[in-house]
C-alpha cells in the first residue's frame, strides 16, 4: 500500500494509521519562525509530517514514534525520499525521550480519541486514543522542549479544542494562530489547526473548506496543498 505525492512516497503497510487529510493539511498549513534549526515531529506514523517539513523548510527533524513497526516503516520512507539528509526517524516514547536541543518548531497530529469505543487492534487504538499521550503529557512535553520563540502546532478535534487550548494557557503557551477547518460547506467545522507559542504575538484566526462536495474540492484546499497531492 503506498501513498504517492509529487516529491515522495509513502509506504504504509505497517504503520497503524494511514495517509489522511489531517496530516496533509498541518503539514501544508504550518509555518515555521524564523532562525528555525530544529524541527521536532511527534508520533510520526509513516513520516508524513517529517517529509512534508523537510520538503517546505529544509531544515533538520527528529521524527519521533512508539511503534516498533511505524518507526521501521518511516525509516524506510524516508531512506526513500529526497530529504534523507534532514529527517532522523527515532524509536522511542515521547515521554520520556530526552532531546540534546531545543525545538524551534514542534508539530503533531495527536491521538485524540477519548473515551470513545477501541478498536480490536491493539496498535491502531493506541495510535488513535489519546491513554498514552494524553492532552496533559503532550503539553508537558511541548514545554519541556520548545524554545523560548518556537512554535508549537498541531491539529484538533473542533470540540475538544477549546478545552485544549485553556490547558495550553495555563503552561504559558499562548494560541497565536488557528485555522478553522470545514468539510464542506454544509457542515459544522470539524477540526482545528493551532500554533501555539511561549512569547505570543499577533493572533491570526482563519477558515478553510476541504469539499464544495464529495471529491470535488475548494480553490483554497488546492491552493494550500499544492505542493503534494499529485493532481492539484
Amino acid at each position: 500500500m503506498m501513498f504517492t505525492f509529487k516529491q515522495f512516497a509513502i509506504k504504509q503497510q505497517r504503520s497503524a494509521m494511514k495517509v489522511g487529510t489531517d496530516g496533509v493539511l498541518l503539514g501544508s498549513w504550518v509555518e515555521k519562525p524564523a532562525l528555525c534549526k530544529h524541527i521536532l515531529d511527534i508520533g510520526t506514523g509513516t513520516g508524513l509530517l517529517a517529509l512534508m517539513l523537510a520538503q517546505r523548510f529544509h531544515v533538520p527533524v527528529d521524527a519521533v514514534e512508539i511503534d516498533r513497526d511505524a518507526a521501521s516503516e518511516a525509516m524506510e520512507n524516508v531512506a526513500n525520499s529526497p530529504f534523507s539528509d534532514y529527517v532522523k526517524v527515532i524509536n522511542s516514547d515521547i515521554r520520556t525521550f530526552v532531546p540534546t536541543k531545543k525545538y524551534d518548531l514542534i508539530v503533531c497530529n495527536p491521538p485524540f480519541f477519548v473515551g470513545s469505543l477501541r478498536c480490536p487492534d491493539a496498535r491502531r487504538s493506541q495510535a488513535r486514543h489519546s491513554d498514552n499521550l494524553t492532552p496533559e503529557s503532550l503539553l508537558s512535553v511541548a514545554e519541556r522542549m520548545l524554545s523560548p520563540n518556537g512554535w508549537f502546532s498541531l491539529v484538533y478535534p473542533i470540540q475538544e479544542s477549546e478545552a485544549f487550548m485553556k490547558m495550553s494557557d495555563k503552561k504559558g503557551l499562548k494560541c497565536i494562530r488557528e485555522m478553522v477547518v470545514y468539510p464542506t460547506y454544509n457542515h459544522a467545522p470539524k477540526r482545528k489547526l493551532i500554533t501555539f507559542s511561549f512569547s505570543g504575538g499577533h493572533f491570526v484566526s482563519e477558515s478553510l473548506v476541504i469539499e464544495k462536495e464529495r471529491h470535488c474540492y475548494t480553490d483554497e484546499y488546492k491552493v494550500l496543498t499544492k505542493d503534494f497531492y499529485l493532481n492539484f
